[in-house]
């Protein structure tokens, strides 16, 4: 069963789609559809969209690369995500938001050193 939040969600996402549509600029002449057939398309981002409001804190991680481990000519503002994700892991450097927050305010974390990316 749909909850209210979902409905009410999913109503403002079809109405943007139809406003779209009306102005063509969708990529596809939609003008003609009944907003109903944007239901089966807006629920599940919805759903993803509620998702994530809910329980994205717990998804966030905080990944650092310690300057003193990698080689010089490294530049780390040149890294791609991946890249940086993948250093970060192998130095052992990869914390939730919440894991972060506690090790940094407790100095546990010596970021004198450190670069870091909230992924």
């Amino acid at each position: 069963m749909e909850s209210l939040q979902t409905k009410l969600l999913n109503e403002n996402i079809k109405n943007v789609l139809v406003d779209l549509a009306v102005n063509d600029d969708l990529p596809m002449d939609m003008t003609q559809l009944d907003s109903g057939v944007f239901t089966p398309c807006t629920t599940p981002l919805v759903d993803q969209l509620i998702d994530l409001q809910e329980n994205g804190k717990d998804r966030i991680r905080v990944y650092a690369i310690d300057l003193n481990q990698v080689p010089d000519d490294m530049i780390t503002s040149e890294l791609s995500d991946q890249e940086f994700m993948d250093e970060a892991e192998a130095q052992g450097n990869v914390w939730s938001l919440q894991g972060f927050e506690k090790d940094f305010n407790k100095d546990n974390i010596s970021s004198a050193n450190m670069f870091i990316r909230i992924v």
